[in-house]
């Protein structure tokens, strides 16, 4: 990795921000416009609303905990729903 792409920006297994999932949505709820701060929150809502909350739908599975996975089922207990917001931000 370059000094402009340290290791530690890179996608992984469960923060997999670049699956054209996550792109899109991304692209969806916070748009061009606004600081960083305003797309911080809109994604907060987004994952929140957007995603039904449910602890009984949840896998010990290591896909079940990607942010991929979350959004694309949307549903998930607190653990996914906030490793999708990480992936997001």
């Amino acid at each position: 990795m370059s000094i402009a792409n340290p290791a530690w920006l890179a996608a992984t297994e469960f923060l997999d921000f670049d699956h054209p999932a996550i792109k899109d949505f991304v692209g969806e709820k916070v748009g061009s416009g606004g600081t960083a701060k305003d797309k911080a929150i809109s994604l907060y809502y987004a994952v929140r609303d957007g995603i039904r909350y449910d602890p009984y739908s949840s896998s010990m599975k290591r896909e079940a905990m990607r942010a991929s996975t979350t959004l694309l089922t949307g549903v998930a207990y607190c653990v996914p729903k906030a490793v999708l917001y990480a992936a997001c931000l």
